[in-house]
């Protein structure tokens, strides 16, 4: 669904290789999660942005 085989993958796992940002951020909405959780296991929320202009910006 990202165009990445297994061997990449694999390859991504252990450490070997890292996927680029625009991976990351396919991998993160294939899995329902965030690219906070992929690269750091962290999990916890900290809130949503208010300043939507700046989300703009960055999007």
């Amino acid at each position: 669904m990202v165009d990445i085989g297994f061997s990449q993958f694999n390859k991504y796992e252990m450490g070997l290789h890292i996927p680029s940002l625009e991976k990351l951020i396919q991998l993160a909405e294939l899995l329902y999660s965030t690219l906070d959780y992929l690269l750091t296991g962290d999990g916890s929320d900290r809130g949503n942005l208010n300043d939507t202009r700046l989300v703009k910006r960055f999007k």
